[in-house]
């Protein structure tokens, strides 16, 4: 009896794995089909990934280029390596943040003037702010939490005009700032 199982285990197996020459002629035909009457609809799709990838491009946006390019690329579409221009010097980085205000989640204000001061807001108190630009594009600022108490270091790195991280040390830049309320 174990004969004959192993037998018949043996032949299913091996139909499976060289199917009769229909079912595969059958099978192209199928996915020729389905790319033929599916790839209008891609075109289109990448084309408006293209416009949206130069959008984000623009905006030196780096979160709407990788979803983008990620789109891209399960599509099979022909990709470039994609960078956004970091800032080539902490001079540069002035240009996203200097004269803005930036919002953390809990509506904290912070704002940079460009003389390095500026103010740390929250529900309608405005508290003066100190800033500098210190090693590897990033913003280290003081301020106090209200009038009374000690002076709080933050440190700010700020990726673009629209997207910036904040915390309270060096190795704790994970707080996200947007730049409108």
């Amino acid at each position: 009896m174990r004969k004959i199982i192993v037998i018949v285990m043996s032949l299913s197996s091996a139909s499976f794995a060289n199917p009769p020459k229909e079912v595969v002629d059958l099978k192209v035909r199928y996915q020729d089909a389905v790319t033929k009457a599916t790839k209008p609809i891609t075109d289109v799709y990448k084309q408006e990934l293209m416009k949206l990838l130069q959008k984000f491009k623009n905006a030196n946006d780096i979160d709407g280029i990788a979803s983008v390019t990620e789109q891209l690329t399960q599509l099979g579409a022909p990709t470039e390596q994609v960078t956004t221009k970091a800032p080539d010097s902490n001079d540069d980085i002035d240009r996203f943040f200097v004269g803005k205000s930036w919002f953390s989640t809990a509506n904290s204000e912070f704002h940079f003037d460009r003389d390095g001061g500026g103010y740390k807001g929250y529900s309608g108190t405005k508290l003066p702010l100190t800033w500098r630009k210190i090693e590897n594009g990033i913003v280290e600022a003081s301020s106090r939490k209200t009038a009374d108490s000690p002076l709080t270091t933050y440190y700010f790195k700020f990726d673009n005009r629209k997207t910036a991280l904040f915390g309270q040390s060096l190795n704790s830049i994970v707080d996200p700032l947007r730049s409108d309320k």
